[in-house]
């Protein structure tokens, strides 16, 4: 049983996830890689490095700092940042994600998608937010990635929630076993299907991307 699971965002007034003002929670780990995916950031079910050329001065201290050679040369900033630019900060195939690099930028153009939180530690960033629920009718919706990936850790956050006194929402895309989509859907006061296509012969032509759980 994990303690903690990848959180990429916890989204603050949410309004069309479910009824009333809401506080989502983004878990990170997806089977599915949709072509026209929302959140591409939640797929894989570790931490990433995410680069952004808007914030970047091109000073080189990430350069200075990573052990494997996984960082570009700095370039003038205005090349950088041009839309059809093809310059990106990281070399991703030497990148093991030690995330050095990241804490040596000073200007927030490197982070880190998937934060490592406890149940404890998700409920007590969305209970903020309960007044908004009470006078709304709102509460905690809980997404991805996909939630029923986690499933363990899924069903004792929204337990959790609910013991609190939080509504509970899952929103969740189905691919998993029909054990596991029951169990995790009996926790929520509500779920939210998120049909990816109603014709099956396009849909499988968009196939799922299986990774294992781990």
């Amino acid at each position: 049983m994990k303690d903690k699971v990848l959180v990429t965002d916890i989204q603050k007034f949410a309004v069309n996830d479910g009824p009333g003002i809401r506080t989502l929670v983004f878990l990170k780990g997806c089977p599915m890689r949709c072509e026209w995916c929302h959140n591409p950031e939640t797929r894989a079910p570790f931490p990433e490095i995410y680069w952004k050329n808007r914030l970047c001065v091109q000073c080189g201290a990430c350069l200075e700092v990573c052990p494997n050679q996984a960082i570009n040369p700095p370039i003038p900033v205005e090349k950088a940042r041009l839309e059809e630019s093809a310059y990106h900060k990281i070399i991703r195939e030497k990148c093991d994600r030690c995330m050095a690099c990241v804490a040596a930028c000073r200007y927030e153009a490197l982070s880190i998608a998937g934060n490592p939180m406890s149940v404890d530690e998700i409920l007590d960033e969305v209970e903020k937010d309960r007044l908004f629920y009470e006078n709304s009718g709102g509460g905690m919706t809980l997404s991805g990635g996909e939630p029923t990936f986690h499933e363990d850790f899924s069903i004792r956050l929204l337990k959790s929630a609910g013991s609190r006194g939080l509504h509970t929402c899952l929103d969740t895309n189905g691919f998993c076993e029909w054990d596991t989509l029951i169990r995790v859907a009996e926790t929520a006061d509500i779920v939210l299907f998120d049909l990816k296509h109603m014709d099956p012969v396009f849909h499988k032509k968009r196939p799922a991307w299986i990774i294992k759980k781990f």
